[in-house]
Order: structure tokens, then C-alpha cells, then sequence
């Protein structure tokens, strides 16, 4: 049985960034991802200041300046054939939190940076290859019950397997 303080499910830009906020206010906590990898195509283009600050906070801020833009120029969206799709206008200047109003990124950079970002709290741990397959609340803790699949690699921060395994984690929250 795993053990720790925190279960996070999924290691998204919201996951990976809640585990790089809990693992710098050295948290104890284990992030159940589903994918092996990144997800290559992204499924979120974009956020505003507010949520620089909280990347500001995670220490992440500068890292992340290289996989995002500010949106003081919009957004087009054009088919294969150059027809124009949508069109997104966007409010230019800084924002009364520092920051610009509006930012797009590419999400699969974003999350590499974000993942990268864990690798600097030991006490954070990333199972990726993994489903939850039960949850479980008694009350002061919950029990997770979760599959991982075979072979998966692993980063420091990770742990590897190379068959099927059966996985249960107890934590105070989830």
C-alpha cells in the first residue's frame, strides 16, 4: 500500500500544477496519471493573469515564458485552406494582478514544463500508466484502488513497472 498526505487524479495543467504548489509547501503527494506520456494535441489554448500568479507562485512563471504568448494580439483560427474559422479578439495591457490580461500556449509544452516543475520536490510522486479503478472515503482518509499498465518508464520522481499492477493508496485527501 502507498501512503501519503495527498492523492491527486490526473496530471494535467491543473493536476501537475496543484502538485508543484502542495510539493513546494512540502506536502507529501502522489499524482495518479492515466496517460504514459503527454498527451501530444491540446484540449486548452489559454489563460489569464490571475492564473500567471499562480504559476508565479509555483515558482513556474519563468519557465514557463517560453511555451506561452500573451494574447494582447487575439487569436485566428483558419482551416487547411486559409478560410477564417473564428476569430478571438483579446484585451492588451497588464492586468491590475502584473500580468498580461491574456495568455495562449500550446498545452503539451505547458505540461512538460509543469512535470518538469515536480521533479524538483521529492516528496511529490508521479504514477503515470495508471486508472483509477475505486475510491473509497471512511471519513479521515481515502483508499484508492488503481491499475497500472505494463512497461512504463520512469524519471526520478516516477515510479516504473513492467507488468500489470494492482495499486492502492491511502490518503487524507484526494
Amino acid at each position: 500500500m502507498i501512503q501519503t498526505e495527498i492523492a491527486i487524479v490526473g496530471c494535467g495543467p491543473v493536476g501537475a500544477l496543484l502538485a508543484n504548489l502542495l510539493g513546494q509547501a512540502g506536502r507529501e503527494v502522489v499524482v495518479l496519471e492515466r496517460e504514459a506520456d503527454i498527451y501530444p494535441l491540446p484540449r486548452a489554448a489559454h489563460f489569464d493573469g490571475e492564473v500567471m500568479r499562480a504559476f508565479q507562485a509555483a515558482d513556474l512563471a519563468v519557465a514557463l515564458s517560453g511555451c506561452v504568448r500573451s494574447g494582447s494580439q487575439g487569436m485566428r483560427f483558419v482551416n487547411a485552406s486559409g478560410a477564417l474559422l473564428l476569430e478571438r479578439s483579446s484585451s492588451a495591457g497588464e492586468g491590475p494582478q502584473g500580468y498580461a490580461r491574456s495568455y495562449y500556449f500550446h498545452q503539451p509544452d505547458m505540461e512538460r514544463v509543469l512535470r518538469q516543475g515536480l521533479e524538483r520536490f521529492s516528496k511529490v510522486r508521479l504514477i503515470r500508466s495508471c486508472t483509477l479503478v475505486a475510491a473509497r472515503d471512511f471519513g479521515d482518509r481515502v483508499e484508492l484502488h488503481a491499475r497500472q499498465a505494463e512497461s512504463t518508464t520512469a524519471s526520478p520522481t516516477e515510479s516504473a513497472t513492467e507488468s500489470p499492477t494492482e495499486l492502492k493508496i491511502e490518503a487524507r485527501y484526494v
